[in-house]
């Protein structure tokens, strides 16, 4: 009898570790896309939900077949990855986290720019693709190519002296030393 009850179980005990499986490879997913702003977000975005709903229909399909009689504990980890996956993307910690790692690079960058050592086009550094290079008094700014949207644009300034006077943006957010994360909303 235990054996038959074993062989029965088995393919909702598969489900439920492969749904755990797909629920942590997803949220890896989730996050990285998270660290590089715009990321192509139309498309990126609609895929990673399609994900999200494939993995909540294979869990509540497993959940619900697996009857409330056998459940286990482990049943509450994909909803809780979600959770924790969704409030850090909302929080902003993977683009933080993805800024910080690669400041370094970036302030080298921001430097050649305003010593007039670079020259336009799109570079990748680190997550991120900048592109228009601009030289401000005392400092420099540039543009995330794949941030914004449509009537948004958005970017790094790099401002030493601490002077936004000569950005020319709509808003200017200052996020810690010398580096301000800009937008202009051209509607």
């Amino acid at each position: 009898m235990e054996s038959h009850r074993a062989a029965r179980d088995e393919p909702f005990a598969l489900a439920r570790w492969g749904v755990i499986l797909l629920t942590g490879v997803w949220s890896v997913l989730a996050l990285n896309w998270a660290v590089a702003p715009g990321s192509g977000w139309l498309l990126s975005g609609g895929v990673l939900l399609g994900g999200w709903l494939v993995i909540a229909t294979v869990w509540l399909g497993t959940v619900v077949a697996v009857a409330p009689r056998r459940l286990t504990a482990v049943v509450v980890v994909p909803p809780l990855a979600v959770i924790a996956t969704i409030s850090l993307i909302v929080a902003g910690i993977p683009r933080y986290a993805g800024f910080v790692v690669h400041e370094a690079e970036l302030a080298a960058y921001a430097r050649s720019i305003s010593a007039g050592t670079v020259s336009g086009g799109e570079r990748r550094i680190g997550p991120f693709t900048v592109r228009d290079p601009k030289r401000l008094a005392g400092g420099a700014r540039f543009t995330l190519a794949d941030g914004g949207g449509i009537l948004l644009e958005e970017g790094y300034a790099f401002l030493p002296h601490g002077d936004t006077g000569d950005l020319d943006v709509t808003t200017s957010v200052h996020l810690f030393g010398p580096w301000h994360h800009w937008t202009i909303d051209y509607d």
